[in-house]
């Protein structure tokens, strides 16, 4: 391969080339230095190819202030390391938030959006819950999760066409017979579990398991289950 010449004093955007030209692994590499005074060695093909236009300061240089992403406006620089800028919030609240996730759009917001759109989810499910079908086993479950929820102070936002019953438990293989109706679950009546407790009844964190299932699930770590398993293998149970 080619090695690639620059020749001393050379510009490439903020970078002027001072020569002292060595070959490394990856090609020709040049010492440079940038227009806030620093000096950085590079690799003549990316300084050539416009990868490289300045000793890494032009992302820092960059001026969002005034700038609004979302529900955030952007009212002045974060003076800590990295490329970071206080944003006020629609709401009022002013959060420290990185160049990046800001210009990509992975935040716009102090945090409320997500709320909002959570508390409109969950009003329209409070608005329809007179006139439900009460023998219908997924509002058993809706209305139980619900209950709870509110009890243990749990996020919360189901809809009752969220919830899909199964016909075996996806754990224990056993077929599920929904118990409306009776004020006891049996082993193979349907429950809802969730995955990550302490995440709350939401759907990405639920799943409709026997009851049987949730109840050997319920209070136990993988580590404490794995240690009876092993407990049980060793004096010989089945």
């Amino acid at each position: 391969m080619a090695r690639q010449i620059i020749q001393t004093g050379a510009r490439f955007g903020r970078l002027v080339c001072l020569g002292e030209r060595r070959i490394g692994n990856h090609g020709s590499e040049y010492l440079f230095q940038c227009d806030c005074g620093k000096q950085r060695r590079m690799l003549a093909s990316n300084v050539s190819a416009k990868r490289s236009r300045s000793c890494g300061c032009a992302r820092y240089r960059i001026d969002l202030v005034g700038r609004q992403f979302g529900r955030l406006t952007v009212v002045a620089r974060d003076a800590r390391p990295g490329s970071f800028w206080f944003c006020r919030c629609t709401c009022g609240n002013i959060r420290s938030i990185g160049s990046v996730t800001l210009q990509s759009g992975n935040t716009r917001s102090c945090g409320c959006l997500k709320l909002d759109v959570c508390r409109a989810r969950a009003a329209t499910l409070w608005n329809n819950v007179k006139g439900e079908d009460r023998s219908d086993p997924r509002w058993v479950l809706w209305s139980g999760a619900r209950k709870r929820a509110k009890e243990r102070g749990l996020p919360f936002d189901l809809l009752k066409s969220d919830i899909v019953i199964p016909s075996t438990c996806p754990v224990l293989g056993i077929r599920l017979e929904p118990n409306v109706g009776k004020r006891t679950h049996h082993h193979n009546s349907p429950t809802l579990d969730r995955v990550i407790p302490e995440h709350g009844y939401v759907l990405s964190n639920v799943r409709v398991i026997s009851h049987r299932a949730n109840a050997i699930k319920r209070d136990a770590s993988i580590d404490e289950l794995e240690r009876v398993i092993q407990y049980m293998r060793t004096n010989g149970a089945s």
